[in-house]
């Protein structure tokens, strides 16, 4: 697929590629995903056998096993609304019972779209009712953080609608795609120390901090296979097009990787803003450094990977995780800069995988940032301004997913 950048825009980020040679950042050397860990290079016929190579390394080095018998999950209807959003859409909300806990599902399905539609899925991290003011939204009963709307940790009303600025939901359904979340928490817990309460009163997936063993998942190995679990009920809705599933657009990019990796039925994966937990290079020192987020939130990842996140560079792995996703089409966005992130390790990362979606599919990627966004199997985009998601955003992810996914269902 030919990569091609979209017209400028004034939101695209002009001058990414004067620090690109910045020599006060150092990258170090990052293993070449290509070459196995014995020094043998990869060909197509064994890409497989190094694939699982690096997703054992990524488990065992950084996210974690989970339970050798994780809980099965099984879903049940909640509600049914064919005329939501002003006759719309259809809104489905379903209850997923991992155990005795519930993980609440909202889907909004196009009413006017041809059926079966494509679908982005992706987390909130405030609740399903935070995402449009629709008042027939379920309101999370869970612990959620404080924000607007929330009162001693408990969602009110006042909370609808809170983050709808980053979730376009009308605008996605005119484009003719359904739209589907899930509360990351209703899964495990993003605050530390609910964290560790929760674990320790037994939940179905997780270890409390200080009795975990050392390949036990955090939370980042939980969100993934719970999102996996959201894609289990989405292939059963007849309205929905299971090949054109796309994952991600939420400030959670990187169990939204970690989940596209080891699950093939995600056709897309789009990551914003993803740090050093998920797609920059480690091994460069800007940034929010994986060592600093593992001191932070520990509870993120295995207990092997707190003991060792000073020591990226001695690590048979860097990001490779983007590589794992090839040859399915990836989308890498940071959006604006509050210093948190690192925009050109973000890029060098995609380039890394690049190696592996040339081997596989012809597809390159270009030596430096583009000064606009780039679409096509292996698409970027860095938006200056606020660290946020905006409308602009999201029209570049669904023109990316426009071509993308009607090129995958055709070969």
């Amino acid at each position: 697929m030919t990569q091609r950048a979209a017209s400028h825009d004034p939101c695209s980020h002009p001058d990414l590629s004067d620090a690109w040679d910045d020599a006060s950042i150092p990258t170090g050397t990052v293993p070449d995903p290509l070459r196995t860990g014995q020094g043998d290079v990869v060909d197509r016929a064994g890409w497989p056998r190094r694939r699982q190579e690096i997703l054992d390394l990524v488990r065992y080095h950084v996210y974690g096993h989970l339970p050798a018998e994780p809980p099965s999950v099984r879903f049940t209807l909640c509600s049914l609304d064919h005329s939501a959003l002003g006759a719309a859409a259809t809104r489905v909300q379903v209850s997923g019972h991992l155990g005795q806990r519930p993980i609440s599902v909202l889907v909004y399905l196009p009413n006017t779209t041809p059926q079966p539609v494509p679908c982005f899925l992706a987390f909130n991290n405030r609740g399903n009712h935070t995402v449009h003011p629709d008042p027939g939204i379920a309101l999370a009963t869970r612990w959620v953080p404080a924000g607007p709307g929330v009162v001693n940790h408990r969602a009110t009303d006042a909370a609808r609608g809170s983050a709808a600025h980053q979730w376009p939901i009308e605008g996605l359904l005119r484009r003719g795609y359904a739209v589907a979340t899930v509360y990351a928490d209703d899964i495990a817990p993003d605050d530390p120390v609910e964290f560790q309460r929760q674990a320790c009163t037994g939940h179905p997936l997780l270890r409390p901090l200080g009795g975990r063993r050392a390949e036990d998942c955090g939370a980042i190995g939980a969100w993934a296979w719970g999102l996996s679990h959201v894609v289990d009920f989405l292939e059963s809705v007849p309205a929905l097009d299971a090949r054109r599933i796309t994952v991600g657009q939420s400030r959670m990019a990187t169990p939204t990787l970690w989940a596209a990796a080891q699950d093939p039925r995600i056709a897309m994966c789009i990551a914003t803003n993803p740090e050093h937990a998920g797609a920059s290079l480690g091994r460069r020192t800007a940034g929010e450094r994986r060592h600093t987020l593992a001191h932070v939130r520990p509870h993120w990842f295995c207990a092997r990977a707190t003991s060792s996140a000073d020591r990226d560079h001695a690590l048979p792995i860097d990001q490779h995780l983007l590589s794992l996703i090839a040859p399915r089409p990836l989308y890498v966005a940071n959006t604006g800069d509050d210093g948190r992130g690192d925009p050109c390790g973000d890029y060098l990362a995609l380039r890394h995988a690049a190696s592996v979606y040339a081997l596989l599919t012809g597809d390159a990627l270009p030596h430096t940032p583009p000064d606009r966004p780039l679409h096509g199997r292996l698409s970027y985009h860095r938006r200056c301004g606020q660290r946020d998601l905006t409308a602009w955003d999201w029209d570049q992810f669904t023109t990316a997913a426009d071509t993308c996914l009607a090129k995958e269902t055709t070969t």
